[in-house]
């Protein structure tokens, strides 16, 4: 089959570019080396492990020269910054020269993320998704990849294109996400959003990679400005959240600075009880009236 296994390439030139630059940044520590030391201590040790024992497998199969084998300091490697369990289950021959080189062949990296994709499940000829407008007093409690609708049923409520045109008719499964909360923009997403989330799991990296995707093709940009008077939290600032979330009573999982789907739904939970829109988003004013609460509460 090959020519991009049904995946668009201008999805594939996305990713080239998010993940090395096309190649210009693609690390220089050795994988053995950063893949022991998340190993051996922190939160990524089970990753670390299953990971050197398939640089072993890798270095084996394809008789590489370890000494040779670069990555970054989290072990991903090569043009489209693969990790060594992805490159023995999805690596493939691209330029037809007998080996597989993510280092060097460009040919070699994007087919080989084309078969990344279409192994997670990319449906040819399917959407990402595409920027919408939402209802007045829309439940952003449902803006969640997870929370999928038909198409036909976000239209009752009234969701519409950003440019102005109704929703397309069918009952494709969909969901609403807005990556920077109640004020920012909002997208309807379909399965292959979803499979962009397969190579890498955060919203943020996804939508990235789809929307220059579209501008790659000649679409057009994000119509709704987004909240830049909201500046984005520190490392101190993400851990304090899950801090003051537990201090509450929520469960924000492990204390590790990374705002995932737990960590945004006790938010949703805090705010819909003090009456905001409970879109998820970690912000300030919202790290503010948490440790407030905290406060009040003598803690």
């Amino acid at each position: 089959m090959h020519p991009c296994f049904g995946v668009p390439p201008e999805y594939l030139v996305a990713i080239w570019g998010i993940e090395s630059n096309y190649g210009d940044a693609m690390g220089h520590i050795n994988m053995f080396e950063a893949l022991a030391t998340l190993a051996y201590d922190g939160p990524r040790q089970e990753f670390g492990r299953k990971e050197l024992i398939a640089a072993m497998k890798m270095e084996e199969r394809d008789n590489l020269d370890p000494r040779q084998m670069t990555s970054s300091w989290a072990g991903a490697f090569g043009q489209t910054q693969f990790v060594p369990s992805s490159y023995l289950t999805h690596g493939v021959d691209g330029d037809g020269d007998g080996k597989i080189d993510l280092w060097h062949s460009p040919a070699d990296a994007l087919a080989s993320t084309a078969l990344l994709l279409a192994n997670a499940g990319w449906k040819d000829g399917q959407p990402w998704g595409f920027e919408v407008t939402l209802p007045q007093g829309f439940d952003f409690g449902e803006a969640d990849v997870d929370t999928m609708k038909t198409i036909a049923d976000w239209k009752k409520i009234g969701v519409k294109k950003a440019n102005g045109e109704a929703l397309p008719p069918g009952d494709k499964p969909a969901a609403i996400i807005v990556p920077a909360g109640a004020h920012g923009p909002a997208f309807m997403v379909f399965d292959n959003f979803k499979m962009v989330l397969k190579y890498n799991n955060a919203q943020s990296y996804a939508l990235a990679v789809c929307l220059l995707a579209d501008r790659i093709k000649g679409g057009a940009q994000v119509i709704a400005p987004w909240p830049r008077q909201e500046a984005p939290l520190t490392r101190d600032e993400r851990i304090a959240f899950q801090n003051d979330l537990k201090k509450l009573g929520y469960d924000p999982g492990d204390i590790d600075g990374v705002l995932g789907h737990k960590v945004r739904a006790c938010i949703r939970t805090f705010q819909k009880l003090h009456g905001l829109p409970a879109d998820g988003f970690a912000t300030e004013s919202l790290l503010v009236l948490l440790e407030r609460e905290i406060a009040s509460k003598g803690g």
